[in-house]
């Protein structure tokens, strides 16, 4: 086998046991910070999880607003 094959099989593993013991909440924060993390200046991994999940925790239609004080 390859080498491009096993590694391909070995990330295939992980993926499949990270989504086996991942809370769907946990799935979707990851796929997120993939989005946001390239933000320049933007918050650090453990401000944006807690911002994610304060959000998360709101009802459908809450407006969050950003107080300087």
């Amino acid at each position: 086998m390859s080498a491009r094959l096993i590694t391909r099989v070995g990330l295939k593993i992980k993926k499949i046991a990270r989504d086996l013991t991942e809370s769907a909440e946990e799935r979707e924060w990851r796929k997120i910070w993939q989005l946001v993390d390239s933000v320049e200046g933007w918050l650090s991994h453990r401000e944006g999880k807690w911002l994610f999940n304060a959000a998360r925790s709101l009802a459908n239609g809450t407006n969050i607003v950003d107080r300087k004080f």
